[in-house]
């Protein structure tokens, strides 16, 4: 049931991302304070692809066996970016519980909020494995 209540809210906010709360991806994620091992990873990676946003990205951690999933594929995520329109730097990072400390998963989904885009069109996604970042998506 709630993946049917899911598709047309996604289809409604493909484009702006603006509407889509962290708690409808994942109706148990939990916010948490960005930790200094967030902040040094969010430093590393804009330093390594020499992109650079202010830290203004919430975090949330997702309990062990409950549902992440990704609203543009229907499919359980490991992690998850959603934007707000707020620009570079801004969003929601959705990790489960199991990844929070896996610095190739945070940094993937923080690299999402540095360019601001779901996509992985950029070129900087090919410095994966040299920057400590997950580039497969």
């Amino acid at each position: 049931m709630f993946r049917s209540r899911l598709v047309p809210l996604v289809l409604s906010c493909a484009a702006c991302h603006d509407h889509l709360s962290p708690t409808e991806a994942a109706p148990a994620a939990v916010l948490v304070p960005v930790s200094s091992e967030y902040r040094g990873w969010w430093t590393e990676l804009g330093e390594c692809v020499a992109h650079s946003a202010p830290l203004e990205a919430q975090f949330y951690i997702v309990p062990e066996g409950e549902e992440l999933i990704d609203p543009w594929t229907g499919q359980s995520a490991e992690g998850l970016w959603i934007g707000h329109g707020e620009g570079p730097g801004s969003g929601d990072i959705l990790v489960r519980a199991r990844g929070r400390h896996r610095e190739s998963l945070v940094k993937h989904e923080m690299l999402h909020a540095i360019l601001y885009t779901g996509d992985h069109d950029d070129a900087v996604w090919q410095l994966g494995g040299q920057c400590g970042f997950d580039g497969r998506w």
